[in-house]
């Protein structure tokens, strides 16, 4: 699907024409690419109003200069909602199909993060809306198990989350076998994401609880099997599996 809107024809309409923001701007930086303008600034009184441009016709134009990491997240934001696993390198071919402009593959995964950043804000920005985002989900799943603890210098350090759907899953539908695992973060903050699965009557794997740390050490794994046994409440023996790091197992058989 073409990333150019038809909504942007219509966006040059007089000579002199005034831009009322930079939204507005940058809509029409993308028309301008798309037909092969080249723009001129003439006057820019304030960065959110774009007041005066000069386009130049050319057929030939080289327009590569103009497609920077923001235009190219303008121009790919509408289908990385639709499309959240839209790669770099399949945004460089729908961008040089439709423009005609080449970039670099850096250039546009930059462009990406910038997309992402628009759409679902920054993850500092998740991380301060963690504490709202569990009391909701309380309130809107009573029963379930939830602990949040921060740093001395009040920054994020774990989270651990078990639904009451899960719990009561777990408990009258389940096998008492609780796998154990933990896996390195890929984002910017890194972190950890530690995990409690189960399995159900047919064989499936159950999500039970997860918890995301500052790292993978002793004293984390023993505080995601504390909130974990305070969640579950087993009073029936459990079995479990893990590949033992840090002495997770040794630690599961002690909790429980």
């Amino acid at each position: 699907m073409p990333l150019l809107l038809y909504t942007w024809e219509n966006l040059l309409t007089d000579i002199g024409q005034e831009f009322p923001n930079i939204s507005e701007f940058h809509d029409v930086c993308k028309y301008a690419m798309e037909h092969h303008f080249e723009y001129v600034f003439i006057k820019n009184e304030n960065y959110q109003d774009m007041k005066e441009i000069t386009f130049i016709c050319g057929a030939n134009i080289n327009v590569h200069k103009r497609a920077s990491k923001q235009l190219i997240a303008n121009l790919v934001k509408s289908k990385l909602d639709d499309t959240p696993r839209y790669k770099p390198r399949e945004m460089i071919k729908d961008i040089a199909r439709d423009y005609g402009i080449e970039r670099p593959y850096l250039k546009a995964w930059r462009g990406k993060e910038i997309a992402i950043t628009e759409f679902r804000g920054t993850e500092e920005d998740a991380y301060n809306r963690l504490p709202a985002y569990l009391n909701h989900l309380l309130k809107t799943n009573p029963g379930s198990h939830v602990a949040m603890q921060k740093r001395s210098d009040n920054k994020f350090r774990r989270v651990f989350i078990s639904l009451i759907a899960s719990t009561y899953g777990f408990k009258n539908g389940n096998r008492p076998i609780i796998f154990l695992d933990g896996t390195h973060l890929k984002a910017r903050c890194h972190g950890t994401l530690l995990a409690a699965i189960s399995i159900d009557s047919e064989d499936q794997m159950f999500p039970l609880a997860y918890s995301i740390v500052d790292a993978k050490d002793y004293d984390n794994l023993f505080w995601f099997l504390e909130n974990l046994n305070s969640g579950i409440g087993m009073d029936r023996p459990i079995i479990f599996i893990s590949d033992r790091q840090i002495g997770l197992g040794d630690n599961g058989s002690n909790m429980f």
